[in-house]
């Protein structure tokens, strides 16, 4: 079923600053077509938060805790097929690398009150092709 005005995007946020959990909780208040779900603050809870939360995406902080100890590949696998968009702060050749491996696009968080929506939708429309 397509996310709508009545079945909003569920996104589980997997950041390890609170602060900008909350940050993109907000954002999400903002908007009708997004439903906050979750949120995970390292690679550890992740799988766990996204079994109990049934996101349809996962906006995942490339630089959480717990980065080396898993390998894009193992965590879409787990993942089971939801989208993933990566995020930072850190514009590095490292984030850059890891998004390649999720296949998406990185998304800087400081443009994130201009670039989150968009990003989610077209994870969403890509998921449906």
């Amino acid at each position: 079923m397509q996310p709508s005005a009545f079945n909003p995007i569920r996104v589980l946020v997997a950041d390890d600053s609170r602060m900008m959990r909350e940050i993109i909780a907000k954002i999400f208040k903002y908007e009708a077509k997004l439903k906050f779900v979750g949120e995970a603050e390292d690679y550890f809870t992740l799988f766990e938060c996204v079994e109990q939360s049934k996101p349809d995406v996962v906006l995942l902080d490339v630089h959480m805790p717990g980065r080396l100890e898993f390998s894009a590949s193992v965590i879409k696998s787990r993942l089971s097929g939801i989208p993933v968009l990566c995020m930072s702060i850190w514009q590095d050749e490292v984030a850059y690398r890891l998004a390649r491996e999720f296949g998406c696009d990185l998304i800087d968080k400081a443009t994130l009150q201009h670039a989150l929506v968009p990003a989610i939708e077209a994870a969403i429309r890509s998921k449906s092709n």
